[in-house]
């Protein structure tokens, strides 16, 4: 059979679903076929950057950076249910309240997909209503069982709870008669009454 020619005769029925074939998917090449296409069911990742977990403050409320990365790109971070704004080092930063005690935040990511994680990153952080500078002197309060510490810097007394480690500011500037106690003893003068 002369192909060319075709003598009366068209290509064989094989011969055209060849074709066909190739015509449907491009010519083969790579560049005009790429294979399958990957599906993603990922939600971003994230990693705290700032502050660690289980660090202490007295601030009201803290500021995190975040760094989230997705295949198909990260479409939105929130901790606390607080939108995170991604910034030109493409660190996400949100600000976030705290309450006084233990504060657990968590991370939630969702990607460009809509893929998403509740809790894709988390830390604890502890805010006390006041803070010590210099304690210098410590005693277990048996009435109140509470732990005072003496904070000399700060001129405070601070009770502390054993069990949860809350910290109350019991006197100090301000509060109390909290200067009392951290005047200097004086020596009599010379033929002053002492007793």
């Amino acid at each position: 059979m002369d192909w060319s020619e075709g003598q009366g005769r068209h290509f064989p029925s094989l011969a055209v679903a060849f074709v066909a074939a190739l015509s449907a998917c491009g010519s083969g090449s790579p560049s005009e076929n790429p294979g399958p296409v990957a599906v993603d069911h990922e939600a971003p990742l994230a990693v705290i950057q700032f502050p660690p977990s289980g660090v202490l403050t007295d601030a009201a409320e803290v500021n995190l950076a975040i760094a989230a990365a997705d295949d198909t790109g990260v479409a939105s971070v929130r901790v606390a249910g607080i939108a995170a704004l991604r910034g030109p080092d493409s660190q996400w930063r949100v600000r976030v309240p705290l309450s006084p005690g233990d504060n657990t935040l968590s991370v939630a990511t969702r990607d460009t997909l809509g893929n998403e994680q509740a809790q894709a990153a988390g830390l604890t952080i502890r805010r006390e209503g006041e803070l010590w500078i210099e304690p210098s002197a410590i005693a277990f309060d048996t009435l109140t069982d509470q732990v005072l510490v003496l904070d000399s810097a700060s001129s405070a007394l601070f009770g502390v709870a054993p069990g949860s480690g809350a910290r109350t500011l019991l006197s100090g500037p301000g509060r109390g008669l909290a200067s009392c106690c951290f005047l200097e003893r004086r020596r009599p003068r010379d033929g002053a009454k002492t007793g």
